[in-house]
This record gives C-alpha cells, structure tokens and sequence, in this order.
C-alpha cells in the first residue's frame, strides 16, 4: 500500500529510491546552508536536479529553516518551482541565496517534490535525481565541502536508536550534530554520545518544532575533547512515537546526521557528512501490508 509520510501525504513510489541517491518523486535533504562558520569560513549550498524520464515535468522546493516551527506549503504555494524538461539536469548554485533571497545567515533543510499530490500539473512516475554539496567558500585554495544526497531509509519513525560512527572532537578536527524533524508536530529525540570503550560522556534531549532541526557544535553540546572517534546515538522519545504507523494518517520521523569539519581553527576546512543510520529498516511504517 502507498504509505503516507508526515510531510509529503505519499510514501516512495520508485522502487529504487532506497539507500542513497535513487529516482523519487520526494526528497529531503536535511541540511543546506548560507552563513559564517568558525572564521574564517562561509558556507554556501548547491543542489544538482536530474529529470531522467522522457517528459517535462516541474519540482516544487521549500525551504525549512532551523530553530523554528514550519509548515508545508499547500499546492500552488511552494515558494520555487523548477521546470525540468526531458532528460534536463539543473545546477542551482548558493541556492539559499539565488532561489530564496537570503542574504542573511542560514540553514535548514530542503524539500523538493514532483508528486501530483504536490504538483497537480505533473504526470504520475514524475521521478527525479537530486543531490547537494555544502562547501566553504572563503578559502582560496578551493571550495572544500561535502555531498550530501537524500536518503529516505535514514527516517527513523521509531523508538529504537540510529547511529553515526566517525565524529571527531579534538585536535584539528571538530563536529556537529544535526538532527531534523520531518513530522508535522513537535517531537523530543535524544541523544547519547559515546568514547572509544563504549561510555556515556554526554547525554540529552532536543525538542524539534515541526518541520525544523537544528545543528548543534560538540563543544556547545559539552562533549570533551579527546583523540577518539565517539559514537552518536539518537532515539525518539516514547511519548513523540506514532503508535499505530500502519493506520495513521501521518507518522513522525526524524533524520539525524553528524558533520565532521578538518579544521579547529587550523587545517583544510574540509568536512564530512555522516548519516545517522537507524536499526530498525525499512523504517516504521514503510513495510505495511
């Protein structure tokens, strides 16, 4: 059966739209930006859409800001529309600032649909390719950054955790955690932070408005600094969990990803995007008679 997503009101109808990259008539890419980091950094986002089929069809796009509640726009009202023709690929370069009009400091994530439900105009199969690369560009030797693609099989709609392996906090190196609620509704997810030896050192919860996330430093979070790699585990809190996915009308996930940044302040300012990976896949409600 077609499941229904908190955000979207259609689950994945393409049938390769599974790990990573892959044809889809939704995407979420959790996390663009355009705004000062750790001087000297700026970071701007690009996003790269490919039209495979052999058609025209338009892709609706909002935009989420963090630290902020947001809804999904009705159809008609999505603030960019791209018209992509048969076998058409676009690049949109700062697309915060070239599509959206900001000229201030921002990040969030980004939303693009194709589906009738969304785009009445469009043909059912209206699929597309999509990806992202968030990069600095205030470095003269080059705009050092990271891709970063949708990936539906990172919601985790559940209780049980998801985890990100390969943060670093110490050193040259630095990271953040980002988690994004994709449900209509606020939900809390936690988070444990976990050593080489598999302890707890840091601990906590973040409630996300809907349709929101936020980013968050290692430091800011108080994790110390150390020469290991730890661990980040995040889960749901029993009380945000749809009870019922398989027969509700909208299910609450989150996305959680971890981004590892060379440079703390010295080094490349090269950084690294690393998802959040659920246990439990398919995710909840993905797998329903």
């Amino acid at each position: 059966m077609r499941k229904v997503l908190a955000f979207v009101l259609v689950a994945i109808v393409a049938p390769c739209a599974v790990f990573g990259q892959g044809f889809t008539n939704i995407a979420l890419v959790p996390v663009v930006a355009r705004l000062g980091g750790i001087p000297p950094t700026f970071w701007k986002s690009d996003v790269v859409i490919h039209n495979p089929r052999d058609f025209s069809f338009k892709v609706a796009v909002a935009y989420f800001p963090f630290d902020r509640a947001n809804q999904l726009p009705s159809p008609g009202e999505f603030p960019v529309v791209l018209d992509l023709a048969a076998g058409e690929t676009k690049l949109l370069e700062d697309v915060l600032g070239n599509y959206f009009g900001i000229t201030g400091s921002s990040k969030g994530a980004l939303f693009f649909t194709s589906d009738p439900l969304n785009v009445p105009s469009n043909p059912e199969q209206a699929w597309f390719l999509v990806t992202t690369r968030t990069y600095n560009a205030a470095d003269p030797k080059g705009t050092y950054g990271q891709t970063i693609a949708p990936n539906t099989m990172m919601f985790n709609g559940s209780a049980t955790s998801s985890y990100a392996v390969g943060a670093r906090y110490g050193g040259r190196y630095r990271s953040n955690l980002g988690i994004v609620n994709a449900s209509r509704e606020q939900i809390r997810v936690h988070f444990r932070i976990r050593n080489a030896a598999g302890q707890d050192i840091k601990q906590g919860y973040k409630d996300l408005p809907a349709f929101s996330g936020g980013q968050w430093s290692f430091g800011d979070l108080g994790v110390p600094q150390s020469n290991d790699a730890p661990t980040v585990m995040l889960y749901m809190d029993p009380a945000s969990v749809t009870p019922n996915p398989c027969t509700a009308d909208h299910v609450n996930y989150f996305l959680g990803y971890v981004s590892k940044v060379d440079g703390n302040p010295e080094g490349t300012g090269d950084a690294e995007f690393i998802w959040a990976t659920p246990t439990e896949v398919p995710p909840a409600g993905f797998n329903c008679p």
